[in-house]
């Protein structure tokens, strides 16, 4: 079967029983999703109401009872993954750290010693994947710059000297010397997440830090997933420029040079394809004013009935076109507990892209939490 026609026909829900196959992860950062060694976190959290699910209590004890159906539980083409592995009727409570929401990207750290590589052993386009990282570096390091705990000239030290980098489990490590960016006698460093960087790695660089086409999708998947965090939540805003329009409130949107409507467009069109861009933009949530991009200061919420999210993959190198898939673990909310049960629901959810000369190009992006 084509795979995109198959990715559409993907949206099924099971009880228990058996679900696809996974790729057991840790959490990563929700928006951004670097982390400095000191540095500012610039996340905010959405709540939602309460899911309107319910169940009875039994009046021995506090905890829920989640009935199992006694028909067979609907076969799927996935059977690697197994609910009952993680919970089970006598232990409802769900293993926390078993899955993810976000798909990690790691590398497999060998002993304690740092693990240091040149920038120009892994990659062909040395002058991109430093600015890549530049942005990164800088994007964390805002928080310090007005507050004077920076030279005035630490955007283009950081910018003209591409170092060695150290190789972390979650990312890679850019350390900078004490004195080198400020008068303070402080070293400063920062770590990049590996889907940040992976489109610029060439073959020795795959092969050096241990990445798989798996990876690569994963990279692709993670950075579209940035671009739609900004239609649920309100980051990348800078608020000290406030503007209103149509009764709402907007804040200058404060994402690298990205600064009118188009450019917008050409970035989420290295992700997207045009359809996609086209309906998240068909809303009010950007727009431009004297010169300046505004996002809308409101946040949507994340759905509360996503438990957790496994992922997997569909694809082969050198083939056109492919498919991400997200398995939802599904839990309700019981008032009388006061507690989240795991209702026994799994949806898929499809993810279906094609492969252009730069990557990924995503035909359908729904959300997932």
């Amino acid at each position: 079967m084509n795979l995109l026609k198959k990715a559409l026909a993907l949206n099924v829900k099971r009880i228990f029983g058996r679900s696809v196959s996974v790729l057991s992860v840790a959490a990563l950062v929700c928006v951004g999703f670097s982390s400095c060694k000191g540095s500012n976190n610039f996340m905010s959290e959405n709540d939602s109401d309460p899911a309107d699910t319910m169940i009875e209590i039994n009046d021995d004890t506090s905890e829920p009872e989640i009935e199992i159906p006694e028909n067979e539980p609907e076969e799927t083409t996935f059977d690697d993954f197994d609910i009952s592995d993680y919970v089970t009727e006598d232990d409802p409570e769900f293993n926390e750290g078993a899955l993810s929401t976000i798909p990690e990207i790691t590398y497999a750290v060998q002993g304690d010693e740092d693990v240091t590589i040149s920038l120009y052993d892994i990659t062909d386009s040395p002058d991109e994947m430093w600015e890549e990282i530049t942005w990164e570096i800088l994007e964390e390091f805002k928080g310090y710059a007005p507050n004077g705990w920076f030279n005035d000239d630490y955007a283009e030290v950081i910018a003209n000297k591409k170092r060695d980098l150290i190789l972390e489990r979650e990312g890679i490590l850019v350390r900078f010397d004490d004195y080198e960016l400020s008068e303070f006698r402080r070293g400063w460093e920062c770590e990049i997440p590996y889907y940040k960087i992976l489109k610029y790695l060439n073959k020795s660089g795959m092969d050096a830090l241990k990445m798989t086409d798996r990876d690569l999708i994963f990279a692709y998947y993670l950075e579209a997933r940035v671009f739609s965090g900004w239609f649920i939540g309100d980051s990348c805003a800078d608020e000290s420029d406030m503007i209103e329009f149509n009764g709402m409130e907007y804040a200058r949107f404060a994402y690298r040079d990205i600064t009118t409507m188009e450019a917008l467009k050409e970035l989420f069109k290295t992700r997207w394809s045009d359809e996609v861009t086209d309906d998240f933009l068909s809303g009010d949530r950007f727009i431009e004013s004297d010169g300046k991009l505004y996002i809308q200061d409101a946040a949507r919420g994340s759905d509360i009935s996503v438990h957790s999210v496994n992922y997997d993959t569909d694809y082969k190198e050198g083939d056109k076109e492919g498919v991400l898939f997200a398995h939802i673990i599904r839990e309700g909310y019981d008032s009388k507990s006061g507690k989240m049960y795991l209702t026994g629901e799994t949806d898929d959810v499809a993810f279906p892209f094609i492969m252009s000369e730069n990557g990924a190009i995503f035909t359908s992006f729904p959300y997932v939490n």
